[in-house]
């Protein structure tokens, strides 16, 4: 599916903003809202690849992403709520801060040496081309969302790198009691 046009607001395209928010009380962050709104700027997933929307430990989080996460949060809030349902930019913000904790925990993965094996990757990957409908219909898919296949396999080692760090850290450490 070919991520369309959507609208971003310029404010939460810079991480200076961001943690200027974060620490500031909700007065100032109401003050900062009609600023963000004045600079709404409507932008294409190509564009949005060259676009910084947050730095996390001085790593650039792209726009692309959080457009990307922002249509499937879009489209799962069309299905959960037949009313109207939070505001586009509610989403986009929700999207932002979603791809910041993933980077976040990517990072810290990375920082105690998981690392995903060749292997699964390859594997996940042969998924992917199985479920888009064999490799023509993969690399169509690719073409549709101006990705290369470097891109997908770094988002999909990412991903295996974020769920071995979740398995460890929270899946490993639960321990339900069996009541006899």
């Amino acid at each position: 599916m070919k991520i369309g046009i959507i609208y971003v607001i310029v404010l939460l395209l810079s991480a200076g903003t961001l943690s200027d928010s974060a620490s500031a009380s909700p007065e100032a962050q109401d003050e900062k809202a009609p600023a963000a709104e004045q600079k709404v700027k409507q932008i294409g997933l190509g564009e949005a690849r060259k676009v910084v929307a947050a730095r996390v430990n001085g790593t650039d989080i792209m726009l692309d992403a959080v457009m990307i996460l922002s249509d499937r949060l879009n489209l799962q809030m069309r299905q959960a709520h037949s009313a109207e349902g939070p505001s586009a930019a509610m989403i986009q913000k929700e999207a932002l801060e979603r791809v910041i904790v993933q980077e976040l925990a990517y990072q810290r993965a990375k920082a105690r040496d998981i690392a995903a094996e060749p292997k699964a990757v390859d594997s996940a990957l042969a998924d992917i081309k199985a479920r888009a409908g064999g490799e023509e219909a993969y690399r169509n898919f690719l073409a549709q969302n101006e990705m290369t296949e470097d891109q997908m396999r770094t988002q999909v080692e990412k991903g295996l790198i974020i769920e071995t760090a979740y398995k460890q850290d929270v899946l490993d450490k639960i321990s339900v009691a069996h009541e006899v």
